[in-house]
């Protein structure tokens, strides 16, 4: 065969090389839609940085939660700068001292302390502050009820936890025996990270905690879908990639557990 001969065919075999290729990433395209759909297979892990677990929540359920963080961001007139949320932090606990709020003592000593009635008060004022109105005050509007509170004496289990959302009963559940102060005594000597912020109060560190909780209750009661059955929230006893996008966004918490945390020098 020609030289000449040698560069036509060439020529063809590069066309309909490309041509194919072309095929394929339309396929591949159809496929995969986007970066989620490519990500899917990956497992969650707790200590995944934010841009590896939001490509675990699937584009219909992660445009109507970026769009609530959109509106609530707007409404509050901040989003998650540090400085702004050190800033609404104080003011929780500074309104949580009201009347309004609830009376609370930073300690949670006295006869107020764990009550229903005040949790509720204290979730009113984070739902301000925090979220706009978009739990408490948004279900109110809807003439429905908002979240609940309950305070109970549950004997320490094998799932110990400091509180829970009651689906059932669309409840906040607090066990008393872990806020008395032999588990927790927090202050400026001895702090705790909770959700990733350094508390100096035990005060502070129900206030995280009720936050924590409103964020399951927010998806129970407008997002009752993905509560169901989304594989990118049920993870983790539903501490999955949407729970910790909500988590960080709303509240500038960045895990889900808290220690104790000790000064050194």
């Amino acid at each position: 065969m020609k030289y000449g001969s040698l560069l036509a065919c060439g020529a063809l075999f590069s066309t309909a090389g490309l041509a194919c290729l072309l095929a394929q990433h339309i396929i591949m395209e159809r496929r995969q839609p986007s970066q989620h759909r490519a990500q899917s297979n990956k497992r969650f892990k707790r200590d995944m940085c934010e841009h590896e677990y939001v490509a675990l929540i699937p584009m219909e359920e992660l445009k109507p939660l970026r769009a609530l963080l959109r509106r609530i961001h707007r409404q509050r007139g901040w989003s998650t700068q540090l400085a702004h949320l050190d800033a609404a932090w104080e003011q929780v606990v500074q309104e949580a001292q009201t009347l309004q709020g609830g009376a609370w003592h930073v300690g949670l000593c006295g006869e107020g302390a764990l009550c229903s009635e005040s949790l509720r008060k204290l979730s009113m004022v984070i739902d301000g502050v925090f979220l706009a109105g978009a739990l408490q005050q948004r279900l109110l509007s809807f003439g429905k009820q908002p979240v609940g509170f309950r305070v109970v004496e549950e004997a320490p289990g094998p799932d110990d936890w400091i509180s829970y959302f009651d689906e059932q009963h669309n409840q906040i559940v607090l066990r008393r025996h872990r806020w008395g102060l032999s588990c927790l005594d927090v202050s400026e000597e001895r702090p705790m990270s909770c959700e990733g912020m350094i508390c100096t109060t035990n005060l502070q560190v129900l206030a995280h905690t009720i936050a924590h909780e409103m964020v399951h209750a927010l998806v129970y009661n407008f997002f009752p879908a993905i509560d169901a059955s989304s594989e990118a929230y049920l993870p983790d006893e539903r501490h999955g990639p949407i729970f910790k996008l909500l988590n960080k966004h709303l509240f500038g918490h960045t895990i889900d557990s808290f220690r104790q945390v000790f000064k050194i020098g």
